[in-house]
């Protein structure tokens, strides 16, 4: 069975796990700006912010890998089901735009996978203050650039659909 043959098969359903693993990896990290890491920051304790703010991320990434995993998946089986390449310059721009913007965002995910690794070692050897300087970039501009770009790609993916 070939992509185009899978994709002609179960095109609703490829399609529907696209979107959705979009909404999934772009909402969480949007809750995580605007609600989980703002009420973290009202709890008094240094070193309490910091553990719970590491379980918080690692159980976030843990959830959103797959997502972002079955989205790149499934984007590649529909480009290549829809020969969307060859349908003029325009498409084939917002094509490679739309898939550089999932590789940044991916990129960004192995940084703050690698910086959350880094701050909780720290954190467990009792150094506190370096765990959160080592989390400073993931809360307040990973998660929100990831969101911008999300943003994009999506209104890139409504413009491929027509």
């Amino acid at each position: 069975m070939s992509i185009v043959d899978l994709f002609n098969d179960y095109e609703s359903f490829i399609i529907m796990i696209h979107i959705t693993s979009a909404i999934i990896w772009i909402g969480a990290s949007f809750i995580f700006v605007a609600s989980i890491f703002p009420s973290l920051m009202q709890i008094p304790n240094d070193r309490m912010i910091t553990r719970t703010t590491i379980r918080i991320l690692y159980r976030y990434l843990k959830i959103t890998f797959g997502f972002s995993f079955l989205l790149v998946f499934s984007g590649i089986i529909i480009v290549i089901a829809k020969n969307l390449t060859t349908n003029g310059p325009l498409i084939e721009t917002i094509i490679y735009t739309k898939g550089y913007i999932w590789i940044a965002m991916t990129s960004l995910y192995v940084y703050a996978l690698v910086k959350i690794k880094s701050a909780r070692n720290i954190c467990f050897h009792g150094d506190t203050l370096r765990a959160i300087a080592s989390l400073k970039a993931v809360t307040n501009y990973v998660f929100t650039l990831n969101v911008l770009l999300g943003l994009i790609a999506i209104y890139f993916g409504i413009m491929l659909r027509g």
